[in-house]
């Protein structure tokens, strides 16, 4: 039954599309499963009623879930109320609970959006009403790994390849993003992937592949080149390996005033490995590379570790963090990770060039 389960999820998601309109009493009562099957097109509720009539018609235990989605408002199971703002389905198949959003397009078979997991759910059974949890992602469900190659050439301008697959949340927000780019949109977007801590690129090719599968990793290739040399001061050439910015929002945040969570959207995990190359004639004496080193808080980690070979030097890190939510009273642990975290990202590979 869970191929089946799978397959009538994937139909309405194929057949029919979001839209929210509320009129009077149509911000509460769905429309009926005949009318959004016909019209292609409802609200959540709609959506919702749609998936589980056709569920119940292949035998398949389903039931509309009452949810306030995250960043609305909070549930208190003790007392009643009518602050829910979002439908969602429960489905059991085979002994097992499997939430889906049909709103959610770009959602695999049970998986939900960031904005649906780990609230508080009330399901509306044919006995009533029962208040479960809807689950969280893990952190290897939110992950993004960049692998790079940077060849330095002789007259020390450089080529740059980056190959990049993202799952979970961090997917289906370039999903979602990229769908609305055209070429140009798309490129700037590209830019924004670039490691601008290592010299000033220029993109010559964009691949995004996978933007409208939700059932595997979206996948993006991004070619680029440098016309001037990188950094270096007298014989010594300087690169970083960094692949990400040490900038973020999380920047602007004012950890003495602030009084509620900081709120980091998933846990997630972050893999990133830059694999730098020099043409023969390029004539290196040395090179002195960052030391492999750790990072460790209550929810978070960090690694680094370096290969160094006659013709490659490969950096890699690993970052993750096992908590989307940062309590008020984690704050100056949080704050020292952070510090911690861009004070050792700030080493560079160093080649000393002969004459």
């Amino acid at each position: 039954m869970l191929n089946v389960a799978r397959a009538v999820y994937r139909y309405v998601l194929d057949n029919t599309y979001y839209v929210c309109v509320q009129v009077g009493v149509g911000g509460f009562r769905p429309h009926a499963a005949s009318w959004t099957q016909e019209h292609g097109y409802g609200d959540c509720k709609d959506l919702t009623t749609l998936l589980v009539s056709y569920m119940k018609c292949h035998g398949i235990e389903a039931y509309p879930a009452l949810i306030a989605t995250r960043g609305h408002r909070k549930i208190d199971s003790t007392f009643p109320t009518t602050g829910f703002n979002h439908v969602i389905t429960m489905t059991i198949v085979e002994g097992d609970t499997i939430w889906l959003d049909p709103t959610c397009d770009l959602c695999p078979f049970g998986d939900l959006p960031f904005v649906d997991e780990n609230l508080p759910a009330l399901v509306v059974t044919d006995t009533g009403g029962i208040l479960l949890r809807t689950p969280p992602s893990s952190v290897s469900d939110n992950s993004k790994s960049r692998h790079a190659k940077l060849h330095i050439n002789d007259d020390l301008s450089a080529r740059f390849q980056l190959d990049i697959s993202v799952t979970g949340n961090q997917a289906r927000r370039m999903q979602y993003y990229i769908r609305r780019c055209d070429s140009e949109k798309l490129t700037e977007y590209a830019e924004r992937w670039l490691p601008e801590e290592i010299g000033d690129f220029e993109i010559t090719s964009v691949d995004f592949q996978e933007v409208e599968n939700p059932d595997v990793p979206l996948q993006a290739t991004i070619t680029a080149l440098t016309h001037r040399s990188l950094p270096r001061l007298g014989n010594t050439l300087f690169v970083s390996p960094l692949l990400f910015s040490l900038r973020s929002a999380i920047d602007e945040i004012d950890f003495n005033t602030r009084s509620i969570p900081v709120d980091l959207q998933d846990c997630s995990e972050s893999y990133c490995e830059l694999a730098i190359t020099w043409d023969i004639s390029l004539n290196v004496d040395s090179i002195v590379v960052p030391s492999d080193s750790s990072l460790d808080c209550s929810f978070a980690n960090w690694r680094r570790s370096t290969i160094t070979k006659d013709t490659v030097v490969i950096v890699s890190y690993y970052n993750a963090y096992s908590r989307n939510l940062v309590p008020v009273d984690k704050f100056a642990e949080f704050q020292k990770y952070l510090e911690d975290w861009r004070e050792t990202n700030n080493s560079r590979v160093k080649f000393f060039l002969g004459e």
